[in-house]
């Protein structure tokens, strides 16, 4: 998946229509990490097609975390992102095939 490409994959499940990802941080902050899993409900390109759910965890320097689930405004945003970028490759594909 394109819109997600820079993180790491735990897990795909194609037949169930799910993607894990492993928690990510850049280098600028490393106490603070994301992770993200997308559920593709149908293969329509609607937003009501996928679900994306999105935690942060922040750790302290004495190793204690906590997780919070992100608000649904950082999920929605990376929804749109996986909805454009299968649109375009839709798109592409189509132009190829006329060919």
């Amino acid at each position: 998946m394109k819109a997600l490409d820079f993180l790491p994959l735990i897990n795909a499940d194609y037949s169930g229509g799910i993607i894990i990802y492993d928690w990510y941080s850049t280098n600028n902050n490393s106490d603070d990490q994301i992770k993200i899993s997308v559920r593709f409900l149908n293969n329509e390109l609607r937003n009501d097609s996928v679900e994306v759910s999105a935690f942060k965890k922040t750790c302290k320097m004495n190793e204690k975390c906590s997780t919070a689930k992100l608000d649904s405004k950082f999920s929605n945003e990376v929804k749109e992102q996986i909805i454009t970028s299968a649109r375009i490759l839709k798109i592409e594909e189509s132009k190829k095939e006329k060919k």
